[in-house]
């Protein structure tokens, strides 16, 4: 069975994949042209979908359990 992934780690995947699509860009404006311009901000974009699915990403039933089992013993 697949395990799920947890919502943080799938944020920090978004963030990584943001900034290299801006370095991708960067290097496009700076040295090689519209090509990577273009593909830095296509992969800019996909980690920022990235991003937002981290945020998204429901939690699973465990978490959810445990976080009412706290809020239960205060």
């Amino acid at each position: 069975m697949k395990e799920k992934k947890n919502p943080s780690i799938i944020a920090e995947g978004g963030v990584i994949t943001l900034f290299v699509g801006i370095g991708i860009s960067l290097l496009g404006y700076f040295a090689m042209g519209s090509f990577f311009k273009a593909a830095g901000f296509l992969v800019g974009i996909i980690g920022v979908g990235i991003l937002i699915a981290g945020y998204l990403y429901p939690n699973t039933g465990k978490e959810l359990t445990n976080a009412v089992e706290e809020y239960e013993k205060k």
